[in-house]
C-alpha cells in the first residue's frame, strides 16, 4: 500500500493504479536490453502489443487498467496513441495530478500518418504526486537521468523540460480541458 504521506488524497481507482505501479517498482528486463521479462511479457500480451516492444506505455496502461482508469482503446503500448486518443476526448490536463499519465517528447513534429502534426511522444510515466516534488513511476527507464529506453520500473522526478502533456486518469478528473 502507498504510505499516506507520499501522495494527497485520491480516488480509490487512482489509489489502486498507483498501488499496482508501486508494487511493481523493480520489475526489470530479463535479460537487460531485451524489453522482455516475465511481468513485462504478461502485461504486453494482455494489452495486445508485440513482445519485445518498448514497455513504458504498457506499464502505465497496465497500472491504470488495474485501477479502472482510462487507457487508449487501441495500441495502449504506443506513446503517440495515448496523446492522440486523449486529445480527441478531452483528457489533456494543464497541470499534473496523481494518476495522470505524464507524456514526454523529443520536441520533433510528426509528418504524415495518423499522428500528423503531433509532437512525437517518446516516453510515458504515471504521476505519483505533484508536490513537493513532481514524481512519477516509470517503466522501461533507468535509475539515473531521463532515458526513454532503459531496463527497469522505478520512481523518477519528472523532467519538466521534456513534458509534452499530462493525461487525466478519467473523464471525471477536475481540470481537464476540452
Amino acid at each position: 500500500m502507498i504510505p499516506a504521506s507520499m501522495i494527497p488524497r485520491v480516488s480509490d481507482n487512482v489509489r489502486r493504479a498507483l498501488d499496482f505501479a508501486l508494487t511493481n517498482i523493480g520489475v526489470s528486463e530479463e535479460p537487460p536490453g531485451s524489453n522482455r521479462g516475465p511481468e513485462i511479457d504478461a502485461w504486453t500480451r494482455e494489452l495486445g502489443s508485440p513482445l519485445g516492444s518498448f514497455w513504458c506505455a504498457i506499464a502505465v496502461a497496465k497500472a491504470r487498467k488495474e485501477g479502472g482508469l482510462w487507457i487508449p482503446h487501441m495500441m495502449a503500448g504506443t506513446c503517440n496513441e495515448w496523446v492522440y486518443e486523449a486529445e480527441g476526448i478531452g483528457l489533456l490536463l494543464e497541470n499534473p495530478v496523481p494518476g495522470a499519465a505524464v507524456v514526454y517528447t523529443n520536441h520533433v513534429r510528426i509528418a504524415g500518418g495518423r499522428y500528423d502534426g503531433q509532437l512525437q511522444a517518446v516516453h510515458v510515466g504515471l504521476v505519483l504526486r505533484d508536490e513537493p516534488v513532481l514524481m512519477s513511476i516509470e517503466g522501461n527507464t533507468t535509475l539515473g537521468r531521463f532515458d526513454r529506453n532503459g531496463y527497469v520500473q522505478t520512481l523518477k522526478e519528472v523532467d519538466r523540460s521534456r513534458v509534452l502533456c499530462y493525461i487525466a486518469p478519467d473523464l471525471a478528473t477536475e481540470g481537464t480541458t476540452p
